[in-house]
């Protein structure tokens, strides 16, 4: 994976999903204000990275980080 690098890339991803904080939260099974929190600051472990991802590719939205952040 690798896609999501930058909390803005996030917030985008999140928001062209469709999704509310307290959304993607539910489909990651953490609370809204844990996305709140990785919007300003994105989580380290490549574990939770790819949870996160999986879950924007699940309604439809992939990350990329080549050639330059996008969704």
């Amino acid at each position: 994976m690798g896609g999501l690098t930058d909390t803005r890339q996030l917030k985008a991803a999140r928001a062209l999903a469709g999704l509310t904080q307290q959304g993607l939260g539910q489909t990651l099974g953490v609370d809204g204000r844990q996305i709140r929190f990785w919007e300003r600051r994105l989580p380290k472990s490549p574990k939770k990275l790819s949870a996160i991802e999986n879950a924007l590719r699940i309604h439809g939205v992939i990350a990329s980080a080549n050639p330059a952040p996008s969704v």
